[in-house]
């Protein structure tokens, strides 16, 4: 399982690193280039976190390999980086992705109910939970969270 407290990383699996590129690829499709990784409060660190300060859009990104939704640590974490990221959004008016880049086609309705979980309590108004096949062996779930009313889940 992977550890992502700074400073006490494990060796991650091919799998993971490319999840790690693909997400990369769609921050950068966005305009987020500029890299956030050492700013979460909780020292954490994500797979990927970037921002457009531009066009105000902040990008985080997990890839998983041997983590299931169904794990307890990564649900705990994936909820930190909801909080954050949605105070984040609230306060500067910003749209914010929260991504899981991960390749079991099965746990994607387990990855949209944590993300839609972590979101309930808070303090914004408006968030969407999608999924996606991006290619054989990488399913895509992603919140998209903003500062206005809409609130739903589509898993396809």
């Amino acid at each position: 399982m992977d550890n992502k407290t700074a400073g006490n990383r494990p060796h991650p699996s091919r799998q993971h690193e490319a999840r790690v590129q693909l997400l990369e690829g769609l921050a950068g499709l966005l305009g987020c280039h500029t890299d956030l990784a050492s700013m979460l409060p909780d020292r954490k660190r994500p797979d990927v976190f970037r921002v457009n300060r531009q066009r105000k859009i902040l990008f985080l990104g997990e890839a998983k390999d041997s983590e299931p939704p169904s794990d307890l640590s990564a649900r705990a974490r994936m909820g930190a980086y909801l909080r954050w990221t949605s105070i984040h959004a609230s306060r500067c008016d910003s749209t914010t992705i929260v991504a899981v880049c991960h390749g079991q086609y099965d746990h994607r309705v387990g990855w949209a109910s944590a993300l839609a979980e972590g979101l309930l309590d808070q303090p914004i108004l408006g968030w969407t939970v999608r999924s996606a096949v991006l290619q054989k062996g990488n399913v895509l779930v992603w919140a998209e969270i903003w500062p206005r009313q809409l609130r739903q889940v589509v898993v396809q």
